[in-house]
């Protein structure tokens, strides 16, 4: 099984050839969990969050 990063890539590089790109499954099953994570501070020192993406390839 390849690595997502290398989908990606390879529809960036259609992308700049054809103007168009479709995307499937491409042959595994990928849940998305969110989670919110503290990131850092703010100005007067509260935690800013922001979402995080958690691929999860798990059958």
């Amino acid at each position: 099984m390849k690595p997502l990063f290398f989908y990606v890539n390879l529809a960036k590089r259609y992308m700049q050839q054809y103007d168009d790109v479709e995307l499937s499954v491409l042959g595994m099953v990928i849940s998305i969990m969110t989670s919110t994570v503290d990131i850092k501070y703010d100005l007067r020192g509260h935690h800013v969050p922001k979402a995080k993406i958690v691929f999860d390839n798990r059958t």
